[in-house]
């Protein structure tokens, strides 16, 4: 006990003689973690990457049906009973550009739809070819005689066994010239033009092997004859690409 005591006055003593109070040495000790141990992080804002001008242009035009689609898929992705009358109907009434609903079975004969008699004539066989996953979306595109049309298929399990596939179809047209933000843009499938404007044949994008592209980018730049840039950027609905491009400005 007497040792102790001696120590502690001993400390004491040291202590007051460097003047060192226990504020310093929190000071201190909180400046020495700060600086070496734990360096608060500093975002350097001048060396931040600047996003080119006509992609942000093209993002903008994009983003509000790019939201829709999304609401979209997830409606789709949320009705657990294909028979349900009910959630169909309310799914037709907050995407009234929705043309048709079809009960398809896996092997892609068309068992029901709504309307009772779709204006497109369409087909499902392509459905019999796919390795379907449970709650997993699947879309195409396919020309009619009055325009394109979009497919969305969800599959429906019972256990492991497909029993029936629920596809809804719009006219991507209608779902783009809702919205005054892509007036401007050209949109295609893979295959098919979806929206062009009087430019696009002239266009690079006119000739594009978009499946050999879309396997390495998504996104780009292309340059036609005339000396117009195009900016390109690809969204996907049920592992269909969806392309969307603007001019850019002349070199």
């Amino acid at each position: 006990m007497r040792f102790s005591l001696l120590l502690c006055l001993s400390l004491s003593i040291a202590l007051c003689g460097c003047g060192l109070t226990d504020t310093d040495s929190f000071r201190k000790t909180k400046n020495f973690y700060y600086r070496h141990v734990n360096s608060p992080v500093k975002m350097d804002t001048a060396k931040a990457p600047k996003v080119n001008a006509d992609k942000m242009g093209l993002v903008n035009g994009m983003t509000r049906v790019d939201t829709v689609l999304t609401a979209l898929e997830r409606s789709l992705a949320a009705i657990a009973d294909p028979n349900d009358g009910k959630a169909l109907g309310n799914m037709r009434a907050r995407f009234p550009w929705i043309s048709a609903m079809y009960s398809v079975t896996p092997g892609g004969t068309v068992m029901a739809t709504i309307p009772e008699e779709p204006f497109k004539q369409l087909s499902f066989e392509w459905l019999s070819n796919k390795q379907a996953k449970p709650r997993v979306l699947y879309g195409t595109v396919q020309d009619t005689v009055f325009g394109p049309e979009f497919i969305l298929a969800r599959p429906y399990f019972q256990a492991e066994e497909l029993l029936s596939w629920l596809c809804i179809t719009f006219d991507p047209r209608t779902v783009f010239q809702a919205y005054p933000e892509t007036s401007a843009l050209t949109v295609l499938g893979a295959d098919i033009p979806l929206q062009t404007g009087p430019s696009f044949s002239s266009s690079p994008l006119s000739n594009a092997d978009w499946h050999e592209i879309l396997r390495k980018d998504s996104e780009g730049r292309m340059r036609g004859a005339d000396g117009v840039n195009w900016v390109w950027l690809v969204r996907y609905l049920g592992g269909e690409p969806i392309i969307f491009a603007a001019q850019a400005d002349r070199d």
